[in-house]
């Protein structure tokens, strides 16, 4: 995942959709500390062919909680959304020293978005077991750290 030199603007949310981002809540720096982050982030196509959106907050230091261990040497944070208005699960994980979400083929093709395009995302945690399948299989695509964080 190289830099995509793209503006990303975050702020939480209170759970409503589409987002509506006044300027004086949008984040520079930090975000406040609430469940619910929305954020506009470019698809990029990363490492391996794998597309992404780079998610622009930390979730240990947003959400307070510890990432899960997905397998021996990745590990990430489940969550569920909305993904362009399209409701997802997936996970967050971290690699070179970024914070990334995939954006599966199936969720781009009912997204109707490319590489290239702003990404309208929503996530918030969740201990979902569907969100772990997908987070298992989908952490496959990326290269291993060599240990975790």
């Amino acid at each position: 995942m190289g830099a995509t030199g793209a503006t990303v603007r975050c702020r939480a949310v209170d759970r409503t959709w589409p987002p509506e981002w006044p300027a004086d809540e949008v984040a520079s720096a930090r975000v406040p500390k609430r469940k619910t982050i929305g954020f506009e982030a470019p698809l990029v196509e990363g490492h391996k062919g794998v597309t992404v959106v780079i998610v622009p907050f930390d979730p240990r230091e947003v959400w307070g909680a510890k990432p899960t261990p997905l397998d021996a040497r990745r590990e990430g944070w489940l969550v569920a959304g909305k993904f362009d208005g399209v409701e997802f699960e997936g996970w967050i994980g971290y690699r070179w020293k970024r914070f990334f979400l995939i954006a599966s083929k199936q969720l781009r093709d009912e997204a109707k978005v490319k590489v290239g395009d702003t990404i309208e995302v929503v996530v918030a945690p969740t201990t979902s077991a569907t969100a772990l399948a997908i987070a298992k299989e989908q952490a496959k695509l990326t290269t291993a750290p060599r240990k975790r964080r």
